[in-house]
C-alpha cells in the first residue's frame, strides 16, 4: 500500500490452525487505523477512528487483541476479524500497555510503561497481577519456549529477563535509550529463542541469544 496508507507501527500474524490462519495485520497509528490482509488477498480496513492505535497480538486460538497507548486513549480491545461483530472493550485505562504478548497459558504479559512495570492480564477474569516492576519505561515483552520473560525498556535503552513465576530480573543487555520492540525467534528455527530488538534511538536492530546472553548487531 502506498503512503500514509502503507504505514505500520505494528504487525501481527493470525496463528497457525485459526480461522484466519496467516492472515496479516498492522496498526496505522497516525491515521488511528487497523488493517488485514489474507494470505494471497488484498489489504482491508478492520477499524477506523482509534487515535493512538498501537500494539497487536495473537492468542493461541486466533483472538486478535489491540491497544490503543495514547494521551486519555489507553484501551485494550478485542477484534472480530471477520467483521461481523464490533469491537469489544477489554480493559480500560491500561496504563499504557504497549508490547504484550499472549503465552500459551491463555495469559496476556505486557508492559504497562506509564507505571513502569510488567503484568499478567486474565483475558477472561480480568485480574492483573504485577510480575516485576522498578523499570523506566518499559514498551515490549517476549517469552520464550523455556517460559522465560523478556522486558525492553525504552528510557532505560536495557534488555532483561524475568522469571515471570517469581519476578526475578537478570539484565542481558544494556544499550542506548529509544529500544521500542523485539520479536523472538520460533522454536525449532534456525533463530529460535534470539531476541531482535529495533531501536529508533540508534535507528539499528540487535540480536540477543538467550542461549548464550551474547550479543550481535545485525544492522
Amino acid at each position: 500500500m502506498s503512503a500514509p496508507f502503507g504505514m505500520a507501527d505494528d504487525i501481527g500474524f493470525a496463528p497457525k490452525g485459526t480461522p484466519f490462519e496467516g492472515t496479516l495485520v498492522w496498526t496505522s497509528v497516525a491515521l488511528g487505523q487497523l488493517y488485514a490482509q489474507p494470505p494471497g488477498g488484498k489489504p482491508r480496513l478492520i477499524a477506523d477512528k482509534m487515535p493512538s492505535i498501537n500494539t497487536v497480538g495473537f492468542a493461541p486460538d486466533g483472538r486478535l487483541y489491540v491497544t490503543q497507548t495514547g494521551g486519555r486513549h489507553k484501551t485494550l480491545w478485542q477484534v472480530d476479524l471477520s467483521g461481523d461483530t464490533p469491537l469489544e472493550q477489554v480493559w480500560d485505562g491500561t496504563g499504557g500497555l504497549n508490547g504484550f504478548t499472549i503465552a500459551d497459558d491463555g495469559y496476556l504479559y505486557g508492559p504497562q510503561a506509564d507505571l513502569g512495570r510488567v503484568i499478567r492480564f486474565d483475558l477472561e477474569t480480568k485480574e492483573i497481577e504485577v510480575v516485576a516492576d522498578g523499570f523506566e519505561w518499559p514498551t515490549a515483552v517476549e517469552i520464550d519456549d523455556r517460559g522465560l520473560l523478556y522486558v525492553l525498556d525504552f528510557d532505560g535503552g536495557t534488555v532483561t529477563r524475568v522469571n515471570k513465576e517469581t519476578g526475578e530480573k537478570t539484565q542481558l543487555a544494556s544499550l542506548e535509550s529509544g529500544l521500542d520492540n523485539m520479536a523472538i525467534g520460533p522454536p525449532g528455527h534456525v533463530h529460535a529463542n534470539k531476541l531482535y530488538v529495533s531501536s529508533i534511538g540508534g535507528n539499528g536492530i540487535y540480536e540477543i541469544d538467550t542461549a548464550t546472553d551474547t550479543l550481535r548487531t545485525v544492522v
